[in-house]
């Protein structure tokens, strides 16, 4: 998120899509399943994401990634792509 913020403010114009899981509930199942974070290390993210839903306004759209569902993510994101790039007014952006 600190990236997309960034990025935001660099290129104003630039596609910004969220990613997230169908709740936080969710998200702990599946941090916790992975078993790669001490107790204390998956607090501290956690503690990082309940501040980075803040910045979901940002964005300009927003995905969710159900569980077990991955293919229907990467579609909806596709779908975003395809959709930016029949804008009338397309989205200016250079580096």
């Amino acid at each position: 998120v600190q990236g997309a913020a960034t990025l935001r403010r660099l290129v104003p114009d630039a596609l910004l899509i969220f990613v997230s899981t169908s709740s936080e509930e969710e998200l702990i199942r599946r941090l916790q399943a992975r078993r790669t974070e001490s107790p204390e290390a998956l607090r501290r993210r956690l503690d990082t994401i309940a501040q980075e839903v803040g910045y979901i306004p940002l964005f300009d759209y927003i995905v969710i990634n159900q569980d077990g569902q991955l293919d229907e993510a990467v579609s909806q994101i596709m779908a975003i792509i395809a959709a930016e790039k029949c804008r009338v007014r397309p989205r200016v952006v250079s580096i």
